[in-house]
């Protein structure tokens, strides 16, 4: 049985050409490949390290407030100032309003949920009148209501016109008032209440996440649409319309939801209701027996007021329209 030839030279150095220069292709493609993560874990690697410094320059500015506070970093309302060394806890504003977390990048929300701390004021239910000069580094530009819920009374004449405000609203209660006409204007807490104070801590962390600020424009944005909802309820024709649309208002809120309606918690009296209407005491006392009557609005025990699911339809346009006319 005869047997087959080998290749000759040529072939063979052919064949061994043709393995090098593919062993020589893939060891280049696998180097390409090293340099390009190398390139890209030392770009995280910077990227880090920057985001470290700028996160730790926002720490120190912040750390050199509060040096700057001494001790008024914190103080409960009507409180003077705590002993010196002492230092309360703040408010980790990311934590306390989880809305202000869509204003940092996801890579930096564990810096800044340690970075972002402000001043809290506590406030005990009654009367509540702001300090002429706060003692909080500049610029105060607000405070965020964190729990708890309080009024704004503004006074014109001889009638009063109310605004609650609840947790996620921003107010100035020291922003300048409106010297056109002679308002007076006075702070109610219902409940024990924590604000966050926006002072010069802030306005540091701002600066590094410009975003906290869209929050903050945002926040007032929502509270301008419901003022101007409580405004548009203010120009329905009857009383009783009013009293439902802003019960319902409140209970969209603050309410507690019922297979039946809706409670809202508030201990409102009928006087309290006619600054949010815009009417006297005994017309709403009047509207109220007449929603009583109809089985659209109850008053509990507790002071709480139900308001029935069923009243809702009272509000659509055409009920109103029919109304009116």
């Amino acid at each position: 049985m005869s047997r087959e030839p080998p290749p000759d030279d040529a072939r063979r150095a052919k064949d061994v050409y043709a393995r090098a220069r593919r062993f020589t292709d893939d060891a280049r493609h696998r180097a390409d490949a090293a340099s390009g993560y190398a390139t890209s874990a030392r770009a995280r690697l910077d990227g880090a390290k920057r985001r470290g410094a700028e996160d730790g320059a926002v720490a120190t500015a912040v750390a050199g407030l509060d040096d700057r506070a001494g001790e008024a970093w914190v103080t409960p309302a009507g409180a003077g100032r705590p002993g010196l060394g002492h230092r309360p806890v703040g408010v980790a504003l990311l934590d306390a309003d989880p809305d202000f977390r869509s204003g940092v990048p996801a890579d930096a929300l564990a810096s800044a949920r340690r970075v972002v701390v402000v001043p809290r004021l506590d406030l005990e239910p009654g009367r509540w009148r702001p300090s002429a000069n706060p003692p909080w580094p500049e610029p105060v530009t607000g405070v965020v209501v964190v729990d708890g819920v309080m009024a704004r009374h503004v006074a014109l004449g001889n009638r009063v016109s109310t605004q609650f405000i609840g947790p996620g609203d921003i107010v100035d209660p020291w922003g300048a008032q409106d010297d056109m006409l002679p308002c007076e204007v006075r702070w109610e807490a219902y409940e024990p209440v924590v604000l966050a104070v926006l002072d010069g801590r802030f306005a540091v962390a701002a600066r590094r996440w410009p975003s906290l600020l869209v929050v903050v424009q945002r926040k007032l944005c929502q509270r301008a649409d419901r003022l101007a909802a409580q405004s548009a309820a203010l120009q329905l024709p009857r009383v009783e319309e009013r009293v439902l649309a802003v019960l319902w208002q409140l209970a969209e809120r603050f309410g507690r939801v019922r297979p039946d309606g809706v409670v809202v918690p508030f201990q409102l009296s009928h006087r309290l209701i006619g600054q949010l209407v815009g009417a006297r005491r005994p017309t709403v006392s009047l509207a109220v027996k007449d929603l009583a009557a109809a089985g659209l609005v109850m008053r509990d025990d507790d002071g709480s007021w139900f308001v029935s699911a069923t009243s809702r339809a009272v509000l659509e346009p055409d009920a109103v329209l029919t109304s009116a006319g």
